[in-house]
């Protein structure tokens, strides 16, 4: 009793470590780790990997106006109308407070901007309600996209890894 205890216990720690505690999804250190992860391998296979970054348009408005409960409420609602679009094989995470990061391995320029430009739609087209309150907002995307041209000849190591990864989200909040 005590190791099966034990076990399910580590399973806890080790989900609510990676895991956002208002979205469930993935929290921004987990986000980056599989990122790295993601992006290797499609470097070492000769696939194309895509980051999409978004966030709430005028969210400070959102929460001065209905109050952080509806503006924590919005953050849910958001990020559950775009899980839509993400497959398994895909990552979303928060990265900040309205702020989030999808990661899309073997993913083209051309279907990351499809994908992003879903998820826009999917969240400006339709109001949210939340109880007797309705709430309109929309989001805005960037997408960055690792070169295909890159070198796959040349070995990537953690850091180097980090350092594509980081630099890629960095334009797609330039692109955003």
């Amino acid at each position: 009793v005590v190791v099966v205890f034990l076990i399910y216990s580590r399973k806890q720690f080790i989900r609510r470590s990676q895991t956002d505690f208002l979205t469930g999804i993935a929290n921004r250190r987990h986000t980056f780790i599989e990122g790295n992860k993601r992006l290797v391998y499609c470097h070492e296979n000769q696939q194309p990997f895509s980051l999409v970054l978004f966030d709430i348009d005028h969210f400070k408005h959102i929460n001065d106006k209905f109050g952080h409960d509806i503006g924590d409420k919005a953050i849910v609602a958001a990020v559950g109308r775009c899980q839509s679009y993400i497959k398994r094989s895909d990552i979303i995470g928060r990265i900040g407070g309205e702020e989030f990061l999808c990661v899309f391995p073997n993913t083209s320029q051309s279907d990351a901007m499809q994908i992003a430009e879903r998820m826009r739609r999917v969240v400006a087209d339709q109001a949210f309600q939340f109880g007797e309150v309705t709430v309109s907002f929309t989001i805005s995307l960037g997408v960055a996209v690792l070169d295909e041209s890159a070198d796959t000849n040349i070995d990537i190591d953690d850091k180097v890894s980090e350092q594509l990864f980081s630099d890629l989200a960095k334009k797609a909040d330039l692109a955003m």
